[in-house]
């Protein structure tokens, strides 16, 4: 190869390096820029009604950002992996129904979570949404329990 060759070659090698620093250095965190990052716990609340004290669980859902979270659907299964919609049928495990519209950035989802004595608790939660890109992202979020009150 000659001196031409070479130059020429070293052009190419040099627009190739140049292109993958374009995409990881501006291209890559501008796409990441538009992907949701939920979050989910399971809450014990207590509070007095009329009737005396209560206490209810709810599964909080929270879009950590930066994008905007569409059309999102939670499931909830207990500590066996059977979702909790399947083994009480006759019980709306989660109020309210599902699929909720749009979570925004930083806000959260309070969904009553409704069972039995006799059905085990919740211990993962599955959540379904689209956010900016393609198709639908999905993410397990082991539950434990935090007391609010």
């Amino acid at each position: 190869m000659n001196a031409t060759g070479w130059s020429a070659l070293a052009a190419w090698v040099a627009l190739a390096i140049g292109l993958i620093n374009l995409a990881y250095s501006v291209i890559r965190p501008w796409w990441r820029g538009r992907e949701a990052s939920p979050g989910a716990q399971l809450d014990l609340q207590n509070f007095q009604t009329a009737s005396g004290q209560r206490e209810e669980e709810r599964v909080v859902v929270t879009n950590h950002g930066p994008a905007l979270m569409r059309d999102i659907e939670v499931q909830v299964f207990d500590e066996n992996g059977m979702s909790l919609a399947i083994t009480e049928p006759d019980i709306t495990a989660l109020w309210p129904k599902m699929p909720i519209d749009r979570l925004h950035v930083g806000q959260s989802l309070y969904l009553t979570l409704n069972r039995s004595a006799g059905t085990a608790p919740a211990r993962l939660t599955l959540i379904n949404w689209h956010d900016g890109r393609r198709g639908e992202q999905s993410r397990s979020v082991a539950l434990s329990y935090n007391r609010v009150v």
